[in-house]
């Protein structure tokens, strides 16, 4: 398995990545609503496990 950490850039970019994760739950729970946030959860959830799974 690929370690995402391999450098302090990539930790960074992990860490920048999580938060944007985050955020775009908590806009969407906020704006929509749960169902929508539900919704966000899964679609950026199954994007994250494609791209960490795509090599």
């Amino acid at each position: 398995m690929l370690n995402p950490l391999r450098s302090e850039a990539a930790a960074f970019r992990f860490l920048i990545g999580l938060l944007v994760y985050f955020a775009l739950i908590v806009a969407a729970k906020a704006l929509a609503g749960a169902a929508a946030a539900t919704i966000v959860f899964g679609a950026l959830t199954a994007a994250a496990l494609w791209w960490a799974l795509r090599n």
